[in-house]
């Protein structure tokens, strides 16, 4: 037998052990193949805006799945070499080099790598057509035809195997300095019962709870940091002692305890938790991230398109010029009426006067009221009267509600106005606020204002109501219009409806298209790390059911044991990131004051049936090698 050969058996002999890492690692590979042939399909490239929208997204994701995969890959194979020092220990005893143990690990992960690259790439490409079906869907694209993607071959394939031929000169300093005898023994448990510090208990659960009570505050009464550290700190220590104590208090509940068989379960249990306590917190805070991401997508997507949908003109300018250029709104009048489109097109000027009242240093806005009662009647809203000394406010969903005036003077003029009637909505370009008064008071603030705005605002009846599609008619109109050249002033703000809701959909959905996947494998990863330590124990479970058997345990009980446990591992993890990602959505909801409970339990209920399926499989795998035993 060759050394090549002695590889390739180690390699498939450990194959129990390889079996998470080796399909964690396919799909990582396939992931990362599928999103450079998207970036460098020909159809992509070709729109500036889309592709370079496109690129960027697909490129940031490419580096977090690579560098993810890095570290995966480094904390995988430190595992096995961990597993496996009682084998490194006997190739040591017979006479084997540390520079042929170094060549060894070389090898396998050279024919763990290429095999992977090789199997991910070929998936990659049967999967690449129906990729480009869903995303030409999610872009409201034309559907994108498929191709060979050289490029993307090339560059995944020299991407992964430099990454392989990495890992090696990094993992092997793990067990360069052991000795022959700590490597024949192996990783050992310690037979101590894991103890407990009531302090530490209590500091576990007070940091949590006041890590909850700031989320629920919202974002504007909590530091951001501090709820984090709070998180960590707590999370840490529920594994490594809250929880270790609630095990110890239901096995000195004996009603509980001498039930069934929980004494064979529970007895070992402390001690899983106490061992695992870095793990679980890494998996945690690994489910966390993924959950929280893609809470946050759709959060960011819904509060942006709600806003963007409330803008009721499907056109308008905004200029600080004097006069504002007519070249660019009778562009736009004239595609309109080559179109055919019936339109209605309004103007009013704004006067920027410093209010007394204010806490700002910037000066305030004021709007005639007959220009805002035409521009209300257009669009159907209902308007009250202003009388003399009354004012309305206009109010942005970025205004806070303490900074609305009740009252406010105008030093300039010497101008009073009290508020009329509740804050309404502002449908104008500017973020805070905008007062609405009457035409004659109106008539002294124009005299000699601090700045004016020309705004002139488009309705289009046709148009109002409805999402447009990428390929209408206001899509169109509106993207030939904001690229014009003659709108590259900076004093000049143009806005067209069908297009920017195109735009900012498509970016949002690039946002939610590439986080899930790398959710997807951040959790792949994180049930990865359960799999290997699952494994690290399976020598000493199988002692402890074989002498179970021995005094008389049935191995339809020790099976029941053996599943309460493994899911205890599995979605014990779970359970909690799902409370952290509950309450960090709680943050976002306040910040962008949009509610998404719903579409977030449907994403957290489809990672939950994942980790449900490979529960299924490696409870399944576990359970026939512990059933060799008892043969």
């Amino acid at each position: 037998m060759t050394f090549r050969q002695f590889a390739f058996n180690n390699v498939r002999r450990n194959s129990r052990q390889y079996f998470a890492f080796f399909f964690s690692s396919i799909f990582s590979i396939m992931i990362f193949f599928i999103y450079a042939a998207f970036i460098f399909h020909p159809d992509i490239s070709k729109d500036p805006t889309l592709g370079k929208m496109m690129g960027e997204a697909m490129t940031a994701a490419e580096g977090i799945i690579y560098g993810f995969s890095f570290l995966f890959v480094l904390y995988s194979v430190g595992h096995f070499l961990k597993v496996r020092k009682r084998e490194f220990g006997v190739l040591t005893i017979l006479g084997i080099s540390d520079r042929q143990i170094n060549r060894l690990l070389f090898l396998e992960n050279i024919i763990i790598g290429v095999v992977s690259i090789v199997i991910g790439i070929l998936i990659g490409m049967l999967l690449t057509k129906a990729f480009f079906l869903a995303a030409s869907a999610v872009f409201d694209l034309k559907e994108l035809p498929f191709y060979v993607p050289f490029k993307a071959m090339g560059l995944t394939t020299a991407a992964f195997l430099v990454l392989f031929l990495l890992i090696p000169f990094f993992s092997r300093s793990m067990i360069q300095s052991s000795h022959v005898i700590s490597l024949l023994k192996g990783s050992v448990k310690p037979k101590a019962e894991p103890k407990t510090s009531p302090l530490l208990v209590l500091l576990s659960l007070g940091t949590l709870s006041t890590a909850y009570f700031l989320s629920s505050q919202g974002i504007g009464n909590a530091p951001l940091l501090w709820i984090m550290v709070f998180t960590l700190v707590g999370t840490y220590f529920f594994f490594s002692q809250l929880s270790v104590y609630l095990v110890r208090w239901l096995k000195s509940k004996e009603s509980f305890f001498w039930k069934g068989n929980r004494i064979l379960w529970l007895s070992d249990l402390a001690y899983r938790i106490k061992d695992n306590t870095r793990l679980f917190f890494i998996v945690t805070m690994v489910f966390t991230v993924a959950f929280t991401a893609i809470g946050n997508f759709l959060v960011l997507e819904k509060s942006i398109m709600r806003t963007m949908e409330n803008e009721p003109f499907a056109f308008y300018y905004l200029s600080k010029e004097k006069p504002p250029h007519k070249d660019v709104t009778r562009t736009l009048d004239e595609k309109l009426t080559k179109a055919g489109v019936s339109f209605e097109k309004m103007k009013t000027i704004l006067t920027f006067h410093r209010v007394k009242e204010s806490p700002y240093p910037d000066p305030e806005g004021f709007m005639k009221w007959s220009d805002y009662r035409r521009m209300t009647q257009a669009l159907g809203w209902k308007t009250k009267n202003l009388q003399n000394g009354e004012a309305l406010a206009l109010k942005s969903a970025e205004a806070q509600p303490k900074y609305i005036l009740k009252h406010l003077t105008v030093p300039k003029t010497k101008q009073s106005f009290r508020l009329s009637a509740k804050p309404q909505v502002n449908f104008l370009p500017h973020s805070f606020l905008v007062y609405v008064v009457p035409d004659s008071a109106y008539q002294q603030l124009s005299k000699d204002p601090a700045s004016t705005d020309t705004y002139i605002a488009y309705h289009v009846p046709e148009w109002l109501g409805h999402f447009p599609k990428s390929h209408s008619l206001e899509t169109k109109l509106g993207k030939q219009w904001m690229e014009s050249p003659a709108l590259n002033k900076e004093n000049e703000q143009p806005f067209a409806r069908g297009f920017t809701l195109n735009s900012t959909k498509q970016g949002m959905n690039a946002l939610l298209f590439v986080g899930l996947f790398v959710a997807i494998i951040f959790f792949l990863a994180a049930a990865s790390f359960l799999y290997f330590r699952l494994y690290a124990d399976l020598e000493n479970d199988q002692h402890h059911y074989r002498a179970a058997s021995k005094i008389g345990m049935t191995e339809w009980e020790m099976k029941q044991s053996v599943i309460v446990q493994i899911a205890i591992l599995f979605f014990l993890p779970l359970i909690v990131a799902v409370l952290h990602t509950f309450f960090s959505l709680q943050l976002s909801q306040s910040a962008f004051g949009v509610s998404i409970t719903k579409p977030a339990a449907v994403g957290i209920g489809f990672f939950f049936l994942l980790q449900l399926l490979y529960f299924g499989v490696v409870c399944h795998r576990y359970l026939a090698q512990l059933k060799r035993i008892l043969v």
